[in-house]
């Protein structure tokens, strides 16, 4: 979920060209594939701060708000968190709820479709 969050968030921003030089960037520069980008946030977001500058807190908001979407949690905008936080947020929350068939996981690549 959380790679097809980001995705969606870059895509609906600047586009799919940008999307895939984003993944190429990750793979060449710092040899991370996307299943892997769950587990190496940190470098994601120094990637995309080097990249994006400033303003990539917005995008940091936009791929959370996706994130949460697709697991059906209410997104809360909370001042200073990163990407990383919210992420941890979402597994803390889906960690409390019963465990379902038809609920998507954190690290899945499919879409929910209700």
């Amino acid at each position: 979920m959380l790679v097809l969050s980001i995705d969606e968030a870059i895509q609906d921003i600047f586009g799919k060209d940008v999307v895939a030089a984003l993944h190429e960037h990750l793979d060449f520069f710092y040899d991370v594939h996307p299943e892997e980008i769950p587990y190496r946030i940190d470098t994601l977001e120094l990637v995309l701060e080097k990249n994006f500058g400033k303003p990539f807190k917005i995008l940091e908001r936009a791929i959370a708000k996706k994130l949460y979407s697709h697991l059906t949690l209410p997104f809360a905008e909370k001042p200073n968190y990163t990407l990383q936080d919210y992420f941890a947020e979402a597994r803390s929350s889906l960690s409390i709820l019963p465990l379902s068939t038809d609920h998507p996981t954190l690290l899945s690549t499919q879409k929910n479709v209700a």
